[in-house]
């Protein structure tokens, strides 16, 4: 159990449930002693959780076992492969740290999704992008809907868009739930 306010709180809990001494003055004094540390317990702030992006989170969970000093060597030596992580763990290097130390007890902040709408076809029908593979490379296809059916559009975050093509990000609608 990590000593937080909750293990102190335990911990008080166990100092009221202590037999009486017989010593009226002694005991009184210690009942008034833990009301006081109740209330300072209570001020108490509980830590922070440190709050990276999605794609860090990723990144932390898959290489939990290296140390802060093998991540320092292989961002200096730039070995990092991952650009956005490598500029992001550069741009906030204590954010990072402090996530990395804390994992898993940390907030991850959702990334945008976006869905890719381009023009209605010639037929009046929604017109969607479709992130595809094609000779094992990324790329766009057009997903045509139907006078009938309704198309639910792929959703995509920004980085998985501009792998592809940040040109598509023209055509890029973000998605509110």
């Amino acid at each position: 159990m990590s000593k937080d306010k909750s293990w102190l709180l335990e911990k008080h809990r166990e100092c009221i449930q202590s037999p009486e001494t017989g010593e009226k003055m002694f005991d009184l004094g210690y009942e008034l002693a833990l009301d006081d540390m109740l209330v300072y317990i209570n001020q108490l702030d509980e830590p922070e959780k440190p709050v990276i992006p999605d794609f860090m989170a990723y990144w932390i969970e898959e290489n939990e076992y290296l140390t802060l000093m093998y991540i320092g060597f292989e961002l200096f030596s730039n070995r990092i492969k991952d650009k956005e992580v490598n500029t992001w763990i550069r741009n906030n290097q204590e954010q990072f740290c402090r996530a990395f130390l804390a994992w898993p007890n940390v907030e991850v902040e959702k990334e945008k999704k976006y869905i890719i709408k381009f023009a209605p076809s010639v037929f009046g029908t929604s017109t969607y992008g479709s992130i595809g593979t094609q000779n094992g490379k990324k790329i766009m296809q057009s997903v045509y809907g139907s006078q009938e059916g309704i198309i639910i559009p792929n959703q995509y975050t920004r980085r998985e868009i501009e792998e592809v093509g940040s040109k598509y990000m023209i055509f890029a609608e973000e998605v509110t739930e």
